[in-house]
């Protein structure tokens, strides 16, 4: 049965956690070289603090695209406010009037940041200039100048934190290639040591290159939050498979794949889960040849 090494994050490091487990059980007995034993849980490591990195800032990034909507919605209730109050002095229709205000050729409010923050710095002169009685600190140039350097911020740090979500890919990915290097110089010493029938491959988390098949990767999984602590998992039939086997891993609790169960079903309901925490979850398929690689991480934030 051929061995593939998958690429995907959260199988590669999966596969790596099993080799490395018979590495520490077979390296005497196999005299595998000192580069294999040495090798491949230093890459692993690597890659678990690249992948956390790269989903902490995944987080960071949702984050701030949160407050640059937030920031977005009160500048544009601001110029609406403002423009209303100014109706009664420059009237209900545009005129060359309005160009003071930012609001040119239109009175529309702009729907673009480059737009909004046009027009807040030029309510934030016209204001200082012309302000507006009797309105509190709801329309005025100080909170046109408030409202313009919040926007600002929050469109500098979307972009920041996407430079540092790309470069955390980039990273990652690296780090996986080198995890995928390190598990295929393991293959290949295997293969040099052990005959096609040999247990041990499965020790490794290898399939016996000469035995039956072992079932297809489970497709389609679906994750989706019950509650505030459980998640409802479902996937669809794979070829060859007697069971499943499902996997969590919960951010900041476990640092690799962990099994949770064993349905013959094709749906599983994962409980108990701590709060307000990023779960990754995925499934693999089972036969008496052997298990399958895992399906592809399905992501849940409880609440």
């Amino acid at each position: 049965m051929k061995n593939t090494i998958t690429r995907t994050i959260g199988s590669l490091m999966n596969q790596a956690t099993k080799a490395i487990a018979g590495i520490t059980t077979y390296v005497a007995e196999l005299i595998l070289p000192n580069t294999v034993e040495a090798n491949l849980p230093g890459k692993l490591a690597a890659l678990n603090v690249a992948d956390t990195i790269h989903k902490e800032a995944v987080v960071q990034f949702k984050a701030r695209r949160i407050q640059l909507t937030e920031a977005r919605s009160a500048a544009r209730e601001f110029i609406r406010i403002v423009r209303e109050l100014l109706k009664l002095r420059l009237g209900k229709k545009y005129s060359q009037a309005w160009d003071a205000t930012g609001l040119i050729g239109r009175i529309a409010v702009p729907r673009f940041d480059t737009d909004l923050l046009r027009v807040l710095n030029a309510l934030k002169s016209y204001l200082d200039t012309h302000p507006i009685p009797d309105t509190g600190t709801t329309a005025t140039a100080l909170r046109a100048e408030e409202l313009h350097d919040a926007l600002a911020e929050a469109i500098a740090d979307v972009s920041l934190q996407s430079d540092v979500v790309n470069q955390a890919i980039t990273d990652r990915n690296g780090k996986a290639e080198a995890t995928e290097q390190a598990l295929r110089i393991l293959l290949s010493e295997l293969h040099k040591k052990l005959s096609g029938n040999d247990p041990r491959w499965l020790a490794f988390g290898f399939n016996k290159p000469a035995a039956p098949y072992t079932p297809a990767v489970p497709q389609n999984l679906t994750a989706i939050l019950v509650g505030s602590d459980a998640i409802s998992m479902k996937w669809d039939a794979a070829e060859r498979a007697t069971s499943y086997r499902v996997y969590k891993k919960v951010a900041g609790l476990d640092d690799t794949f962990v099994r949770v169960g064993s349905p013959a079903d094709l749906d599983f309901t994962l409980e108990g889960l701590p709060g307000n925490t990023l779960v990754n979850v995925a499934v693999a398929a089972y036969n008496s040849s052997g298990e399958s690689q895992l399906s592809e991480v399905a992501t849940v934030m409880t609440m």
